[in-house]
């Protein structure tokens, strides 16, 4: 992984939108390679974070939108590779790991 992930990232400031985004080329991205059990799991990512999203829980859905960016890293040749957001991070933290 080459892209460092976002503590804290707001899930608002990503938006639902973005979330599908990301969300669409990596599920098809791991269509295309043949990799089903990669595609479920961002699937259950997506599912979450869109869950936690609709509870209020914007704390528990960053680190399923930070997987999905992340996982789509080793795709970011691909013409389709959705550009990242400008994130705001809560309470002044950097980017971590």
């Amino acid at each position: 992984m080459t892209t460092e992930p976002f503590e804290d990232v707001d899930a608002d400031d990503l938006g639902r939108e973005n979330l599908k985004t990301w969300f669409v080329f990596l599920s098809d991205r791991y269509e295309e390679s043949g990799t089903p059990m990669a595609n479920r799991m961002a699937g259950y990512s997506y599912g979450y974070a869109s869950a936690m999203i609709d509870a209020g829980r914007r704390d528990l859905a960053a680190p399923k939108i930070n997987w999905l960016m992340a996982e789509s890293e080793a795709f970011k040749d691909h013409p389709g590779y959705p550009s990242r957001p400008d994130i705001a991070l809560k309470n002044g933290s950097s980017p971590a790991h």
